[in-house]
């Protein structure tokens, strides 16, 4: 039977990426959530850096909420509105907001706002003293008429208060610009009565009344450019969205100062707004009022030339004959002189900026001013453009900390207004020129047609036409310079600038309202926040083999046990005493002899602790893997020093012998033999005197005080150790010793210490790592692994020591029942 073919699926484009993106979803693991039980185990772990951080952090905290000072914030409300042109109507002058949207007025605004210029003037207002005045022992309200100069030549006036008189004593500075003749420096002592005022230094005030209970006080005086600098620094401005409306806040740590000054910056802002506008509008009619008599003097010659031709020609009704002929004429040349007298203008101001005394800034500012030009909106750009960077230089350059004009900054804002006039002179010939080309089509077409007039009418009446023509000229563009005249005029008397004063902070609110508990709590959480990252940080940066799972899975070897703290304390002789199979070693009066007390044997000391049954456990998997390979030659080792490879042999060994296993201990660490003193035995003969032949089996095993356990001590220590573990008697000898004895375990030195153990891996049955927790490195186990697979060494696992509870206390519960009490 046949089956029908299947036809591949159709894929349609469309449907394909949406595909992809699908399955790149599902392939992408998701991050592993945050295991709460790992981060409780790395606090414990570096319980100490966790407390010294949480405490550093809760410390500086409560230092900060105890020390710092309340900060207070008042805002007022500010508008942008050209009030100008609402109050004059069609009067008022063109604005020079960028009509196409290039710039946004409102952050213009707030950049004025905060200008040094601004601050400056708010700095030397009345309303903002304070900014200037500090006062020791004597609060402000006591103070009248108080004034201090921008050039101040003092820091601080000593007050003293008498009953009727005050004494105020102050240092002035030498100054280095002043004559030998009359030298300004030393102290100064004024004594005044009170509500006198008094001058020093360039700081005036009157006191009204002595402090009550002081006898002294201090008035400090900041620098202005220090002032103006902590005003800058206190004052933000934030427009509202989608509004004109600008929020202007001001921080201190005074709620009095905070509206005081907040009130005076809106207002300076709004006079200064005010003061520029009417500086415009004043330049303004200045330049329409000249450009006014230059037109009527050249009207009163043009009409003086008109009258001497009609007495000359006695021609008074021939401009009656020419009127329709002459009505397209006149046009022409009316809108050519309009151009022309454009040009002029034009031209004037040009060669006044090049060659006039006037600044600068003056003549563009003029030249931006001309009829014509002001509502070009590429020219009111590139004049603001050029009003802001002359500022920027100007609060760069003046102030007792100006640059010099060699500073990068400097140079940089010179060359930016240079760019910018060119541009802007650019613009103004390219404009000239445009003129220039319109003026002479206007006169090919005025020739044209006056000639052909002429053809058609005597010489004398198209004289007469053409004085006509440039009398009415004249007379109509005089009356257009009297209405821009009268419109300069009411703009300049309009007290208004582009900014309004909506709202003025009635009182300052203080910022942060928190309480100190609460502050105290927020500082103890980040401190315990930041003590768990300073934990999970040095936990992940850690490279040490700390769980079981970690040291199975990189070594790929069964975990046998995990050995937990030994307890430091020791159970009572009692308890030892009834350890079965120990037979203790007594003295003269029956009792136990305290050197058989070593903690290192916690099966012996300490049976009933969790260490001890981690040792049981560890017997039990290595009895059941003799169901699989037999192993009766097993070798105790480590990758490093100090991994208690000494102290697991020593414990199993004891496990083995309560079991009823005859169990031979061997020290095979020819370097640092350290089992002769933990059983309290001779150490020669040993292990080293069997090997070469000069002692026998009897004579070098010990028997231990546990029953069924014996030890075979290192002997003496030889200076090749290597060289006698690998000679040709050792595996003789182990197997002869493997005949007397059920199971011999081997202490043998650190794998990647010396090479003894991997010599001895290979006759062995079974090979047995010690791992200690938090200690062992990752790459050291993996290399001592890999030495003894090199030698063909069966590893049947690793025991992972914790004798510094690096790991977690799982076998507490063991402990607990082991301890309990028994019936």
């Amino acid at each position: 039977m046949s089956h029908p073919v299947s036809q591949p699926p159709v894929r349609r484009p469309e449907l394909q990426p949406a595909r992809e993106t699908l399955v790149d979803e599902l392939l992408t693991p998701a991050a592993p959530p945050l295991d709460l039980k790992k981060v409780v185990h790395a606090v414990r772990r570096h319980k100490l850096l966790f407390l010294l951080v949480t405490g550093l952090v809760t410390g500086v905290a409560a230092y900060k909420v105890y020390t710092e000072e309340p900060v207070y914030s008042a805002t007022a409300v500010m508008r942008l509105r050209d009030t100008r042109r609402e109050i004059t109507g069609s009067f008022a002058e063109p604005t020079t907001t960028d009509a196409q949207g290039n710039t946004d007025p409102v952050l213009s605004q707030i950049q004025l706002l905060l200008s040094r210029g601004v601050a400056g003037a708010v700095v030397d207002a009345p309303d903002a003293i304070a900014l200037r005045l500090r006062p020791e022992g004597i609060s402000l309200d006591a103070l009248r008429g108080v004034s201090i100069d921008s050039a101040a030549t003092v820091d601080s006036l000593l007050l003293a208060f008498a009953p009727r008189t005050m004494t105020v004593r102050a240092f002035v500075p030498p100054d280095p610009t002043a004559r030998a003749s009359g030298p300004r420096e030393g102290r100064i002592d004024r004594t005044v009565g009170y509500g006198t005022p008094v001058s020093v230094g360039g700081v005036r005030f009157a006191v009204t009344r002595a402090p009550p209970g002081a006898e002294r006080a201090v008035l400090r005086i900041v620098p202005r450019e220090a002032a103006v600098d902590e005003l800058l620094g206190g004052l933000r401005a934030q427009p509202r969205e989608r509004t004109s409306v600008i929020d202007v806040e001001y921080t201190a740590n005074d709620a009095d100062l905070a509206w005081r000054v907040v009130n005076s910056v809106v207002q300076t802002f709004e006079t200064m707004s005010t003061q520029r506008a009417q500086e415009a509008s004043r330049r303004r009619r200045i330049f329409i009022e000249d450009q006014l008599r230059k037109n009527d003097s050249a009207l009163a010659v043009a009409q003086r030339a008109l009258s001497t031709f009609r007495t000359r020609e006695q021609a008074s009704n021939a401009r009656d004959r020419f009127t329709t002929s002459q009505e397209g004429i006149t046009a022409l040349a009316m809108r050519r002189e309009e151009l022309d007298a454009d040009r002029r203008t034009y031209r004037a101001l040009l060669d006044a900026l090049r060659t006039s005394g006037a600044t600068r800034g003056d003549a563009i500012a003029a030249l931006t001013a001309a009829p014509g030009l002001s509502g070009n909106p590429v020219i009111a750009q590139l004049q603001g453009q050029l009003a802001g960077y002359q500022a920027t230089r100007d609060s760069m350059t003046t102030g007792p900390f100006a640059a010099a004009a060699t500073n990068p900054d400097v140079r940089q804002l010179d060359t930016l207004i240079a760019a910018t006039s060119r541009k802007l002179l650019a613009i103004v010939q390219t404009y000239m020129d445009g003129l220039d080309a319109r003026i002479a089509a206007l006169d090919e077409m005025v020739a044209a047609r006056s000639a052909a007039l002429t053809r058609r009418a005597p010489a004398s009446e198209a004289e007469e036409g053409l004085l006509t023509q440039e009398v009415a000229n004249m007379s109509r563009l005089t009356d257009q310079l009297r209405e821009e005249y009268q419109k300069a005029r009411m703009a300049e008397a309009v007290e208004a600038g582009q900014v309004e004063v909506v709202d003025l902070a009635a009182a300052a609110s203080q910022v942060f309202g928190v309480g100190r508990t609460r502050k105290l709590a927020f500082g103890l959480v980040v401190g315990i926040l930041l003590g768990v990252a300073c934990a999970l940080l040095l936990e992940h940066t850690n490279t040490s083999i700390r769980r079981r799972s970690e040291m199975e899975s990189l070594l790929l070897v069964p975990g046998l046990a995990v050995i937990p703290q030994i307890p430091g304390s020791r159970q009572s002789r009692t308890g030892l005493l009834r350890l079965p199979g120990f037979r203790p070693r007594t003295n003269g009066n029956g009792r136990a002899t305290a050197d058989l007390l070593d903690d290192g044997l916690v099966t012996i000391s300490n049976f009933r602790s969790s260490s001890a049954e981690a040792y049981r456990t560890l017997r039990t998997n290595l009895l059941f893997s003799q169901l699989t390979r037999e192993l009766k030659k097993i070798v105790v080792t480590s990758a490093a020093p100090g991994d208690g490879k000494t102290t697991v042999s020593a414990n199993l060994a004891v496990t083995f012998s309560q079991q009823g296993i005859r169990v031979l201990l061997i020290d095979c660490d020819l370097r640092r033999a350290r089992l002769h003193n933990v059983f309290s035995v001779p150490r020669v003969p040993g292990f080293s005197e069997l090997v070469v032949g000069y002692a026998d089996v009897a004579s070098a095993i010990r028997e231990t005080r546990v029953e069924n356990l014996y030890v075979l001590p290192a002997g003496t220590l030889p200076p090749n150790p290597s060289e006698l573990l690998g000679g040709q008697r050792v595996p003789g000898l182990l197997e002869q010793l493997a005949r007397d004895y059920d199971v011999l375990i081997l202490d043998t030195p650190p794998v990647l210490a010396a090479a003894d153990a991997a010599v001895l891996g290979g006759l062995a049955d079974g090979v047995l790592l010690v791992v200690r927790a938090g200690k062992t490195e990752r790459e050291a186990a993996k290399d001592a692994l890999r030495q003894l697979n090199t030698v063909g060494a069966h590893i049947v696992g690793a025991v992972l020591n914790d004798p510094d509870a690096n790991v977690p206390q799982y076998a507490g519960r063991y402990y607990e029942y082991w301890s309990g009490p028994t019936r």
